[in-house]
């Protein structure tokens, strides 16, 4: 990649590290010990490696994180503007949209929505979401819900029209019987979902469907979050609210998401 530096090829391996313990370490628990790839692989290369025990997998998954722990351009945090959890508050009442509010709070094993990086800058509504159980301090074999967002602590068979984030977007199953997913995952069950106008909304995802029979095709409205910037390009504010966007500026024109502002 010839515009990326040094320092952000290293930081992503350091990511893709992660992702690849985390793989290993999630196989361990439903089948055992795994094979070791440690390599990219030829197309003529003959594969004769098999199943290694449990603890080889385990020493290989641990030798991983340790790499990433030693990588100086992997930050142990993200800033708060660079990823934000979120609730479900409500529905609206055509069933069109689902309303997040930010939550920073969780009980042990509470399921939510987790988006990443700076969302202004996805317009084709192809922005990733993806829902998460978070690590805590305690512990729990419970199943949690948390307004119409199922957690699954062990492989589930989902319920017909269930919505689940995948890839992209958010899908409904339909009326599959067949359809699973792994644990520490989650899955909307929209009847579930109580709308509470006291929260405020801080993030919008579209529905093109019937909600109540199933959640598919969602794009993600990224209109209520904006960055300010300078006329001659400087970064004032990033993934701010759009009717905050103004506080705190000095006089002038600023470029407020995709519009130009006077600030008096």
């Amino acid at each position: 990649v010839p515009d990326m530096t040094d320092a952000e090829k290293a930081r992503f391996k350091a990511e893709a590290r992660v992702i690849l313990a985390s793989k290993y370490l999630d196989g361990i628990r439903h089948f055992g010990g795994l094979p070791i790839v440690d390599h990219a692989f030829k197309g003529e290369d003959q594969i004769e490696e098999g199943r290694s025990t449990i603890e080889k997998t385990v020493n290989f998954a641990v030798s991983l994180l340790d790499e990433v722990i030693a990588e100086p351009n992997l930050p142990w945090n993200l800033p708060d503007n660079e990823i934000a959890t979120y609730g479900i508050k409500g529905v609206s009442e055509d069933g069109k949209q689902v309303f997040l509010y930010n939550k920073t709070s969780f009980e042990a094993g509470e399921p939510m929505v987790v988006v990443a990086g700076d969302v202004t800058k996805y317009n084709d509504g192809n922005e990733s979401t993806r829902m998460f159980l978070p690590f805590a301090n305690e512990f729990t074999t419970e199943v949690k819900e948390a307004n119409g967002i199922v957690g699954t602590l062990d492989y589930t068979v989902l319920p017909a029209n269930a919505g689940i984030v995948k890839a992209d977007s958010i899908i409904s199953i339909g009326d599959s019987e067949d359809s699973a997913i792994f644990g520490q995952r989650g899955y909307i069950n929209a009847s579930k979902i109580v709308n509470n106008e006291e929260l405020s909304t801080d993030f919008v995802l579209y529905v093109d469907g019937d909600i109540v029979n199933g959640i598919n095709n969602a794009v993600v409205s990224t209109s209520n979050r904006v960055n300010v910037y300078t006329t001659d390009g400087v970064l004032v504010k990033k993934n701010v609210k759009a009717a905050n966007a103004k506080d705190g500026l000095k006089k002038g024109v600023y470029i407020i998401g995709k519009d130009k502002v006077l600030v008096k």
